[in-house]
């Protein structure tokens, strides 16, 4: 397999089906049909036991994929009034969702079921009450919290993972094209799902690597190695990925030769109002920031002790800090503690695991096993530090967990826009070169107040997605989407530039 830096790739394909929807056809010149475009792309369309819940029925819709496996919460009023009848949920029932592409041809829909963990229903007695119901799911997926057990073979966990991934119905998706993590693994009566998580955490790629895992809304597993990503080639301008986006609301209502839906872009997003009513354009944005209580926990290194009978010294330690990124501006720095303190020197945590024995002798895991499951969780950790969470006004289709784009936020109020004037003349002043900003940017005064605008170049900056939720409220035009983006290091502050 090929370097994959930044792509990741489908290996094998899913053979989960989920219930079929009724999808409306319209009819073509020629006398053939095909499925209306309309269907779903604006509002998600659901079924419950064969119960198809009208548009004007959804009165809150949150479809999340930001762990391990897709999550549903939904509220809905049975304007019908028949729900209740005969198709209300036993156990084992689902929901079944779709939101439809506007870019299909390019672009899957979402379609898929979920197993319904919650069902709260309205009170009845009262005349002409509320018939309002809210559901919570999961990802249906047979067989995932099956307590199994069973062996495999000698193998890597890219080769476990894609064959139990197969078993499961699910397909495999991953930048990761080899490992050195290989073993006999046993499931000994243990959850799938568990067996599969405790795979990944203790995989082991090479010695500059991190692995993650999630499940997606279209029943790939992806395996991901992260600092491959990060480290990926940060473009701008015209070498950035070309991309189609589409409106944030269904253009036209059927597929056709020339369709309005499909938007030749570049692969980024901004708050220019350029992008304005595209799946490019930012709404709304925030930050948060957990970076001291995740750094007060975990220490800025971990220090990885364990018992080694077989070398002269006995006690063996290794250093375990998070990875930095190869493609580091001279004006960014990792999330590691005040530049003019040395606290980052001392708060340093210890991790005992134990005896290590050769692993021709203990036979059962790989020679990296303990420290992967150590290296994993501190340098996914380090990417819960401060994260931007970024709102669009449009579900764009095409973009996916652990994507790497760039975001471009500009300043448009005249005292922010004073500001980042000031700020990048201190820069100047300090010996920062123009190539040390994120982005190529010339003020051509595009603000409404006529003061002009100004590049944000503390928040603009290449991110991976690490979280999407899609999004809908009665009365809403279309399916919004919320993205958690994930950035390992920031600019520094200028004054604190020696």
């Amino acid at each position: 397999m090929a370097e994959l830096d930044n792509n990741i790739l489908v290996i094998s394909e899913p053979s989960i089906r989920p219930i079929k929807f009724e999808v409306p056809r319209v009819d073509e010149d020629e006398g053939g049909d095909k499925q209306s475009k309309a269907f779903g792309t604006d509002v998600p369309k659901i079924t419950i036991n064969g119960y198809d819940f009208q548009d004007g029925d959804i009165m809150s819709f949150r479809l999340s994929i930001t762990d391990e496996l897709p999550e549903l919460a939904v509220r809905m009023k049975d304007s019908q009034g028949a729900f209740d009848m005969a198709q209300y949920p036993r156990d084992g029932d689902a929901i079944t969702v779709y939101i439809g592409s506007k870019n299909e041809e390019t672009f899957k829909s979402i379609h898929m079921d979920f197993d319904i963990v919650s069902i709260t229903s309205p009170k009845k007695g009262l005349p002409h009450s509320e018939r309002t119901y809210s559901f919570t799911g999961v990802a249906k997926i047979p067989k995932l919290f099956t307590e199994e057990c069973r062996s495999f073979d000698e193998g890597s966990s890219l080769e476990h993972i894609s064959q139990v991934s197969s078993n499961l119905g699910l397909g495999v998706a991953t930048n990761i094209d080899s490992s050195n993590d290989e073993q006999i693994r046993i499931q000994a009566y243990e959850k799938t799902i568990d067996f599969m998580r405790d795979v990944v955490n203790t995989s082991y790629i090479k010695e500059d690597a991190f692995q993650t895992f999630y499940i997606d809304q279209y029943y790939y597993f992806n395996f991901i190695e992260v600092n491959k990503i990060f480290n990926s080639k940060n473009v701008k301008g015209d070498d950035g990925q070309d991309f189609i986006t589409s409106f944030n609301v269904s253009v036209s209502q059927e597929k056709t030769a020339e369709d309005n839906d499909q938007i030749t872009s570049k692969l980024y997003l901004t708050n220019n109002q350029s992008a304005e009513g595209t799946g490019n354009k930012i709404s709304q944005w925030s930050l948060s920031n957990d970076s001291s209580r995740i750094s007060l926990q975990n220490g800025y290194k971990r220090i990885l002790q364990m018992y080694d009978e077989l070398e002269r010294e006995k006690l063996i330690e290794f250093d375990i800090e998070s990875y930095t990124s190869t493609n580091l501006r001279d004006t960014e720095e990792p999330l590691k503690g005040r530049r003019d303190e040395d606290h980052y020197e001392s708060h340093v945590k210890h991790k005992y695991i134990g005896r290590q024995q050769d692993y021709n002798l203990q036979g059962n895991v790989h020679s990296n096993h303990k420290y992967s499951i150590l290296n994993n969780f501190q340098n996914l950790k380090e990417l819960e530090k401060i994260q931007l969470n970024v709102e669009l006004a449009s579900f764009n289709p095409g973009l996916y967990r652990y994507q790497k784009l760039p975001v471009i936020m500009y300043n448009v109020e005249p005292q922010k826009v004073q500001g980042a004037k000031d700020a990048e003349e201190v820069l100047k002043e300090k010996g920062a070169k123009p190539e040390d900003k994120a982005f190529d940017f010339e003020d051509k005064g595009e603000s409404d107040s006529g003061q002009g605008v100004a590049l944000d170049d503390f928040v603009s900056g290449h991110y991976i997605i690490g979280g999407i939720e899609y999004i809908y409220k009665n009365g809403e035009r279309s399916v919004r989407q919320k993205l958690t983006l994930l950035r390992r290091e920031w600019p520094v502050l200028p004054n604190s530039i020696k």
